[in-house]
Formats: structure tokens, sequence, C-alpha cells
């Protein structure tokens, strides 16, 4: 399977974009069959996401965006304060979306002298969140009853970039 994506870094320039892709993506129509709670987090992460242009990565397939990566730098590590993917079709979901914009924030974290990254979860959703991060090498450093920590380390994030660097392809 051959699914060409493209990578773009968010500026200041692109804040009225963002705002209108933010109101323009309705999930109700995209994936008709979510859970009422599972449309609640998915809008709640969409817009924190999408609320600024400082450090977001926005997948697009063709012209048409489908995910975005928000991360914020920080002294010894990255926080990834919010990833998101859409359909571009309805109910036709597109594969490895969230993977190429993972692989691509480790890229960046890679050329850094940062140790980790870190990540909040919710726990209980339809998006299967946790065992995607686990996939990504993240695993789980505390968390409550709603909400699941996750890291992830530079030794675990080269081990991933090996087992995807044929599967995932950057030019």
């Amino acid at each position: 399977m051959v699914n060409k994506f493209d990578l773009h870094k968010i500026t200041s320039e692109d804040t009225l974009y963002l705002e209108k892709l933010r109101n323009g993506i309705n999930l109700r129509e995209l994936m008709p069959k979510l859970r009422e709670e599972d449309y609640k987090l998915w809008e709640q992460i969409l817009r924190m996401t999408l609320s600024t242009s400082d450090e977001t990565i926005l997948l697009t397939k063709g012209d048409k965006p489908c995910g975005a990566l928000k991360y914020k730098k920080q002294y010894n590590d990255y926080a990834v304060q919010g990833r998101v993917t859409w359909p571009i079709e309805a109910g036709k979901k597109e594969p490895f979306a969230g993977k190429v914009l993972v692989m691509e924030l480790f890229r960046l974290f890679m050329n850094d002298n940062s140790k980790s990254i870190r990540t909040c979860v919710v726990r209980n959703n339809s998006f299967n969140t946790i065992s995607k991060c686990m996939e990504m090498g993240f695993r789980s450093c505390g968390g409550d009853n709603y909400n699941e920590l996750m890291s992830v380390t530079r030794s675990r994030i080269e081990q991933v970039m090996d087992k995807f660097k044929d599967i995932i392809i950057f030019k």
C-alpha cells in the first residue's frame, strides 16, 4: 500500500487558515458511528491541537488536511499537546496518518538534545490511543482514572524509527 502524505510546519501566518480548518471539520459526517463521548473528546483534542500555530505540524494528502500534531519543546523533553487525525472521505480513515505525524516529531526530536517525549491520553475511547502510543514506543508513567501519562526515551525512539524505516519513508 502506498499512501503519500505531505507535512507542513504551521506558522503564525496560518492563523486564519487554522481557524477555518478547525471550524470546517465535521467528524459526525466523516465518522458517523462513534459514541457521543468520542465526538466530544475528538472535538476537544482538535480544538487544542489547532488552537495556535506554535510548534504545529499539519498533515495533508493531496491538498486535503487529514491530521495535525502540536508539541511544546521544553528544557529536557518535548510534550505532545495534541495529536489528531480525521478522514478525508466519510467513513474512510487514512492509514498511517497518525504514525507519520509521530515519526515526524521523532525526526525533529532526534536533531535535538532532549531526553524524552511525554504525552497524556484519555484512557477509555474508541480511538485505541494507548495501544497506538505503545506501538510507537511510548510507555505508561502514571496517570489517574481518566488519563494515562506516557513517555518515550531517545533509545526507544531509535528502535521505533528503525522498525518503521521501510514502511514510512520520508523524502
